[in-house]
């Protein structure tokens, strides 16, 4: 598969992201974890138990009654609890103050039930207020900087970050399953007033490890 520069793909590079969007990687006063598993009970920080219990899923009414294109993504996504675990990383890492000083957006939100799958020792390290750089990372996978509709992604393209990490793009049955850094795309779409949110079942990968480059 030929890899190709973000830039080159979809007209505006991660970069933006990169710099203003998390130059400042300072501790926060969010508590960390402490060693645990997911079947034993989820430990505890100032947010709560983390990561939060995966829930049925309507994808057809992921919030209610409200129009999405009238509200935020930070705010969309803190509007359904199978998103809590994700809205919960976003407010650790102020997502909402610095998605307001960028343009239209396309955002990657895995469910809580992919936080499931997450190693707890990564997960501990991903919260832990002297990792905010990683966190800034892995937030950073999940967002583009313009807006992407599903019918752009296809096989020929990858995703290269300020951080040279690659994000593989996949699709498959002419367009009906894709993938992005390994994370499947379940609900495509969801116009917001600042960009464009596709729903994933996984975290989305890339070609180095958050928790350990």
């Amino acid at each position: 598969m030929k890899t190709i520069s973000l830039k080159a793909i979809l007209v505006a590079t991660i970069t933006i992201l990169g710099t203003s969007f998390y130059g400042c990687g300072g501790a926060s006063s969010t508590g960390g974890m402490s060693d645990g598993n997911y079947e034993q009970g989820r430990t505890t920080n100032t947010l709560g138990e983390l990561p939060y219990p995966a829930a049925d899923m309507d994808y057809d009414n992921l919030f209610g009654n409200a129009d999405s294109e009238d509200h935020d993504i930070t705010t969309l996504i803190g509007m359904n609890e199978n998103f809590s675990t994700f809205a919960a990383l976003a407010k650790m890492s102020n997502l909402d103050m610095k998605l307001d000083r960028t343009g239209p957006v396309t955002m990657f939100i895995p469910t809580n039930e992919a936080f499931q799958e997450m190693p707890l020792e990564q997960f501990n390290m991903l919260t832990d207020p002297d990792n905010r750089a990683q966190l800034g990372r892995f937030i950073q996978r999940h967002i583009l900087p313009n807006k992407v509709s599903s019918v752009d992604f296809n096989s020929s393209q990858a995703i290269e970050t300020s951080s040279e990490e690659e994000i593989v793009i996949d699709t498959e049955a002419n367009g009906g399953v894709i993938t992005i850094g390994g994370a499947q795309i379940i609900k495509s779409d969801i116009d917001a007033s600042n960009g464009v949110i596709h729903v994933v079942n996984s975290i989305v990968q890339t070609s180095r490890d958050v928790f350990t480059d």
